[in-house]
Parts: structure tokens; sequence; C-alpha cells
């Protein structure tokens, strides 16, 4: 091994690409269980009973994201926009009801891939949209 700064551009140079892991079937633990959504609402000044935290858990029920497990066809979407979120996203909560809004950025043809993500996990996204900066 050594650094790529230290590799002249004739020398010659082998790689050991990564194979991957074997695959091994999910089971069925809770990841994210309803309980955990509550506490994270009650530490977000979001109490049980109150008219927000009633519209979240219901909304949440409603797309099938309440109970989440290992198993979850809907588990590797919602890793994938967090993967995303910590990225090349923001996460903002706006108005009266807090509600979240994601920002993403990057190539088009990823951007497109995660709205279908976000599509599949029961959201309507916006549409992909570009734009050229001045000054860098």
């Amino acid at each position: 091994m050594k650094p790529i700064r230290d590799i002249s551009y004739s020398e010659n140079i082998a790689i050991f690409p990564f194979q991957g892991v074997e695959y091994e079937e999910p089971n069925n633990d809770i990841v994210i269980s309803e309980e955990d959504i509550h506490r994270v609402l009650e530490v977000n000044d979001i109490k049980s009973g109150s008219w927000q935290h009633n519209i979240i858990i219901n909304k949440l029920k409603k797309k099938g994201l309440i109970q989440i497990k290992y198993n979850s066809s809907r588990l590797p979407y919602l890793l994938k926009i967090m993967g995303f979120l910590l990225g090349d996203a923001t996460m903002n909560f706006i108005g009266r009801k807090k509600d979240g809004i994601l920002n993403f950025s990057g190539q088009p043809k990823d951007l497109e891939k995660a709205r279908q993500d976000i599509i599949l996990l029961g959201y309507t996204p916006s549409k992909v949209y570009s734009r050229v900066r001045k000054n860098g």
C-alpha cells in the first residue's frame, strides 16, 4: 500500500476490489417501535394527546411506518434517505405544524432515485429542479 500522491503516472498499480458480504435474511426484531416515536415526539415538545402528536402518529400508521422491523420492506428506503440526509441534504421543520421538509442536492439521476424512494414510502416529493450558480 502506498499513498496515491506517491504513485507516478507511468507506474503500474494493482487493485483489490471489494467483493461484498454474504447475504443473511434479516430477522423480525423491531428497529423503531411506536414507543420510540412517542419518546422522540415528547423530547421535541410534542406532547402525547396533542393535535400535532395525533397527526404524526396517524400519518405514520397510515403509511406503515409506525413500527419498523429489520425485515420490513420499507427499511432499505428509510436508510437510503437517512444516508442522503447525512450527506447531500438538509431537513427543516416549518410552520405551525412543524412539518418536516427535506431538501436534497446532487446529480439529477440520484435525486430522481431519492424521489422514487420517497414515493414508495407514501409521501409526495416535488419535482427535481436544477439551477446554474453564478460565482461558483
